[in-house]
């Protein structure tokens, strides 16, 4: 069955994710304080870890991939910005 899911996930330089094999990523923001992603997937798939490197606005990017960006998201009121990239 294909359905949107919400991931909670944790702040952190390395994130992992399970979701279903070709899980469309849709959006990534913050909800009631803490980071969610929302994809599109399929149920009757076989879960997978997708793996995402995180990181805050004016920290060390190397060895970051600028083309495998998947969202930019704000915490605290804004206070706090990261951007999410697949690995």
């Amino acid at each position: 069955m294909k359905t949107i899911y919400k991931y909670p996930f944790s702040v952190s330089d390395h994130v992992v994710i399970k979701m279903p094999i070709g899980a469309k990523i849709l959006d990534v923001k913050s909800q009631s304080g803490k980071p969610c992603l929302w994809a599109l997937i399929d149920t009757d798939n076989v879960v997978t870890s997708y793996h995402f490197q995180m990181r805050g606005t004016g920290h060390d990017c190397k060895g970051i991939n600028p083309e495998n960006h998947v969202a930019t998201f704000q915490m605290m009121g804004g206070a706090l910005v990261f951007h999410l990239f697949q690995e």
